[in-house]
């Protein structure tokens, strides 16, 4: 039987307030990116379930995000 990939991710370290968007890195399963409204942009690793790097946007929220690199499985 082959195995399936998960759809749901519970994160140790999630934003402070209210997510505004959610997307995995093009050809990841893995690594996931995480706009908030308070001001913060997190790159994830779910399999570690640790957070890759924190970006601030001068205290205002961030409502969307994109990401284009790709990171290998």
């Amino acid at each position: 039987m082959a195995s399936e990939a998960r759809s749901e991710y519970k994160l140790k370290t999630p934003p402070d307030d209210a997510i505004s968007s959610v997307r995995f890195a093009p050809k990841s399963s893995y690594v996931l990116i995480v706009s908030s409204w308070d001001s913060y942009v997190r790159l994830y690793d779910v399999l570690g379930n640790n957070v890759r790097t924190k970006y601030t946007h001068n205290q205002s929220p961030v409502l969307d995000t994109l990401m284009t690199v790709t990171f290998d499985e």
